[in-house]
């Protein structure tokens, strides 16, 4: 019969006397065992033997301790997280639902299946998405460590693992014309106007087809056209304007609030816009409840954007209009922007941008064509 042993622990105890002792306990096969040594090595080398293997040399030595099995033990350590979080938090649920994910994708079962090659797997699956993909080893390897201290038995080269380093695109500032260019994009006509009617083809027919999902490509650039001139002149983050709703926007006074359940710095704001950045919000929000999510797709009301989703949208626009950069750089123009129109007020500027400093602030400033020519004009008039 196997024998299914869950690590020992050792603990310094005093005698009567006041001598100390060291006291190891361990449990096998379901029971409780305690034994007593007065040396601590003569308690460490029995702990080596009924317990924690941490460099496993021995085939026999391995021998004696169980692997966990993952689906087992990842509800257990979603607990632990949990306890560990503040209340109402969602890392746990990320975290387990990134673990399953993860070891679905490796392909293992028990713990000391995961290694280097299991994660290689995991690597090639991920494809670009790097940054995600890093965080997930993170979380496997924290995994381990817990399964460690646990006292279960995994590869311990696998902590050691070092995942590829993330290096994002490099960030820059649009030009007043390369921002031109991309909300043309989302002016451009209903290109269904110009396909063939389609009439008497049936449905589900390719001109059909086509009609609808060129139609569905005009209402959706419609739609993230509020979201994307609101990005690009006052820089919220996409998960910010996302999360907006239509009580955030007052018409009456010109001011739009972050609260600060939205924030990534948990810390509100509040700034005045311009009148024609007024009008879109107001265009947009409509005569909705203050409830309800200011920026809406295609579907309408009830259906708001993600974070995600809206980013994926401003992403195939930046490539339609063939423009270097990501959607983050909606923010860096638009710092670069209000630091001009600002005159240079940082502070200014930070409380519409809501950066937690000055110095992180100044990463999204770009020394741009125009503020080159703003230096050449000024001292054109000296």
């Amino acid at each position: 019969m196997r024998r299914t042993i869950v690590g020992a622990s050792v603990r310094r105890r005093s005698m009567s006397n006041g001598a100390p002792v060291w006291q190891v306990r361990w449990r096998e096969n379901g029971v409780q065992f305690a034994r007593t040594f007065s040396k601590r090595p003569e308690a460490d080398d029995f702990v080596r033997q009924v317990g924690v293997i941490k460099n496993i040399q021995s085939a026999v030595a391995a021998s004696m301790v169980e692997p966990g099995k993952l689906v087992d033990l990842i509800p257990e350590y979603t607990d632990f997280v949990r306890a560990k979080n503040k209340h109402a938090s969602i890392h746990a649920d990320q975290v387990r639902d990134c673990l399953f994910r993860s070891i679905k994708r490796m392909d293992v079962t028990w713990t000391n299946e995961i290694n280097a090659r299991a994660i290689n797997r995991l690597v090639s699956i991920h494809g670009d998405h790097k940054s995600t993909l890093k965080k997930a080893i993170s979380i496997i390897k924290t995994f381990l460590r817990w399964v460690r201290q646990s006292h279960l038995l995994i590869d311990e080269e696998i902590l050691g693992y070092k995942a590829a380093k993330y290096i994002p695109k490099e960030r820059q500032s649009w030009t007043e014309d390369e921002v031109r260019r991309l909300l043309a994009e989302c002016d451009k006509p209903n290109a269904a106007d110009t396909l063939p009617s389609g009439d008497g083809t049936g449905r589900g027919s390719p001109e059909i087809v086509s009609r609808m999902v060129a139609t569905r490509d005009y209402r959706t650039r419609q739609a993230v056209r509020p979201a994307l001139w609101l990005m690009l002149r006052y820089g919220p983050r996409p998960i910010e304007t996302a999360k907006l709703s239509v009580g955030d926007w007052n018409p009456r006074s010109r001011t739009l609030t972050l609260p600060s359940r939205i924030t990534k710095n948990g810390h509100a704001r509040s700034f005045v816009v311009d009148p024609e950045t007024a009008d879109q919000l107001t265009a947009a929000a409509g005569r909705r409840p203050p409830s309800d999510p200011l920026f809406c797709t295609y579907k309408g009301e009830g259906h708001p954007w993600t974070s995600h989703h809206l980013t994926d949208r401003v992403g195939v626009l930046i490539k339609r209009a063939k423009l270097p950069g990501t959607p983050y750089c909606c923010r860096h123009t638009a710092c670069s922007r209000l630091i001009v129109l600002a005159q240079g007020d940082l502070p200014l500027v930070q409380s519409i941008t809501g950066h937690r400093s000055l110095a992180e602030l100044s990463r999204y400033s770009h020394a741009t064509v125009e503020r080159r020519n703003i230096i050449a004009d000024a001292y054109a008039k000296t």
